[in-house]
């Protein structure tokens, strides 16, 4: 269960609870919050809310969901629209890209990746995999 990601399965069941998760919103425990409601656990961690959401039923999605729908209300009615939100985020990393001027680091980093990725693969062929068995692995 380690490599499960609760936050990922949040974004397609409940965006606008997803979008709530960010840090730099400030309103992730209400967030969690409301998942753990949603799904039984009140007063939820967000340990408790990724086990919650890794075993949950077909009721416990779209209670979610219904979560999601009334904390999108709730996000309105106090004047919060969360997709100008994510929006701005998207376009603030954007800016932040174009002002670095760096188009190189991701080039470099790319080619070092690919290279070490076929440098393992030649490796394994020409040292380990045995001649009879290099067909098979290819």
């Amino acid at each position: 269960m380690s490599d499960f990601d609760w936050k990922k399965a949040v974004a397609t069941i409940a965006p606008s609870l997803a979008t709530a998760l960010v840090p730099e919103l400030g309103l992730a425990g209400v967030a969690i919050r409301a998942i753990g409601e949603a799904v039984g656990v009140p007063n939820a961690t967000e340990q408790q809310v990724s086990a919650a959401i890794a075993q949950a039923t077909p009721a416990d999605l779209l209670a979610i969901k219904q979560a999601d729908q009334q904390f999108e209300k709730d996000m309105a009615a106090i004047g919060v629209d969360l997709a100008k939100i994510a929006a701005e985020d998207r376009a603030n990393a954007r800016d932040r890209e174009i002002k670095t001027g760096d188009s190189w680091t991701p080039r470099i980093l790319a080619a070092i990746v690919v290279v070490g990725y076929l440098s393992v693969q030649w490796y394994i062929l020409s040292h380990i995999v045995p001649q009879e068995m290099r067909e098979i692995v290819l």
